[in-house]
């Protein structure tokens, strides 16, 4: 089910980053953008059709927000740090990192309505992820399930929760006071 109804109340932005991948990023975006994403920053770190990626994004554009701007290759860290800064400063609450053959995969949930939902101490959100390979039909897109439940996770940080300092794309440092929250088995990580 589409998610926009509820996500300008509670806004959800994402930063993707690109390589070579112009076809999956349409999918990623419609994929992404019915759980609920309302905006997407996408980072073009290697795409050598930049052109076809810039005006994918720009057709897309008509429906969807997008921020197109290329990156320098292995820049995925500071471009993870500038989306937060970029989602903060453009009222999103919350913020998401992911690579455009990563998918978040969260049956019958609201994304916006589910973040918002968490308690106030909870600066990350932390979800299993999935691949989804070029190539492969939408229907397997559970069969490329990726991730585990205390080490390699995708992550939406509370835009002012956490602290802008480039760490690891799948971790983040939170401010004095916030907890990391595993979605699904709903469990705690100490800061």
């Amino acid at each position: 089910p589409w998610a926009g109804s509820v996500s300008k109340l509670w806004p959800v932005w994402m930063g993707v980053s690109v390589k070579d991948q112009p076809p999956d990023l349409a999918r990623f975006i419609l994929h992404h953008w019915c759980m609920g994403v309302q905006k997407f920053l996408i980072y073009d770190e290697s795409t050598t059709s930049s052109s076809a990626v810039h005006q994918m994004a720009v057709r897309a554009q008509t429906m969807i927000p997008i921020h197109y701007e290329r990156a320098p290759p292995k820049s995925q860290i500071s471009k993870q740090v500038d989306a937060i800064k970029r989602a903060a400063a453009g009222g999103a609450q919350w913020v998401g990192g992911l690579d455009v053959d990563e998918y978040l995969h969260v049956p019958g949930a609201d994304l916006p309505a589910l973040l918002h939902s968490l308690p106030p101490h909870v600066g990350l959100a932390s979800f299993k992820w999935e691949m989804f390979k070029p190539g492969q039909t939408y229907d397997v897109l559970s069969d490329g399930q990726r991730g585990s439940q205390n080490i390699h996770v995708k992550s939406f940080a509370h835009a002012n929760r956490v602290q802008l300092r480039e760490v690891d794309p799948h971790h983040k440092r939170l401010k004095k006071g916030y907890v990391q929250f595993l979605m699904g088995p709903n469990e705690v990580i100490p800061n």
